[in-house]
């Protein structure tokens, strides 16, 4: 129901462009202590006291699109939940057309190299919640990236995935940089 609401609002302000449209929707149950002024992400619906409706990009190529937070987008709907589905509190949407002329091949670094870099601190660390210095990388993943900010193109990452840990390493070779 509030995806439902979600959207209808986004195409009621015309901010709902076709590649969010064909994209995957997440669904994050948040609960707000205004004492604290906290959020916490918690598991289930009746747990939570907002409601948030994350939008991205289709998948490019196969490869899911990862935004700069990874567990969440820059494109959403938040709500507080009601009897009549949810009252709007908060609606972002970052999204950038892209250009599609400069789809090409480009070489990848290695996956060792992306690790060796993630290594040796050239990573973009995008979530950490470990109360220690090691960190045990359970996943590593190719995917597109989709910033907050305007980009011509869509560039595809090596994401790291870990116990409560997310990084990111750019998978283009630094000679397309130059």
């Amino acid at each position: 129901a509030l995806q439902d609401q979600a959207i209808a609002y986004l195409k009621n302000i015309d901010k709902y462009p076709d590649e969010l449209a064909k994209g995957r929707i997440n669904i994050i149950y948040i609960y707000y202590s205004q004492s604290s002024n906290t959020s916490t992400v918690v598991k289930r619906q009746q747990d939570a006291n907002l409601v948030e409706v994350d939008f991205f990009r289709e998948d490019i190529a196969g490869l899911e699109v990862v935004t700069p937070t990874y567990f969440n987008s820059q494109n959403y709907v938040m709500f507080v939940p009601n009897e009549n589905g949810g009252k709007l509190v908060a609606a972002q949407v970052r999204y950038f057309a892209k250009s599609d002329d400069l789809t090409g091949v480009y070489a990848l670094r290695s996956g060792e190299d992306a690790w060796q870099k993630l290594a040796s601190g050239s990573g973009a660390v995008v979530y950490n919640q470990n109360s220690t210095k090691t960190i045990t990388i359970r996943k590593m993943e190719l995917h597109y990236f989709d910033p907050e900010v305007y980009q011509q193109t869509i560039q595809p990452v090596y994401v790291f995935l870990g116990d409560n840990f997310a990084a990111y390493v750019p998978a283009l070779k630094e000679s397309y940089f130059e």
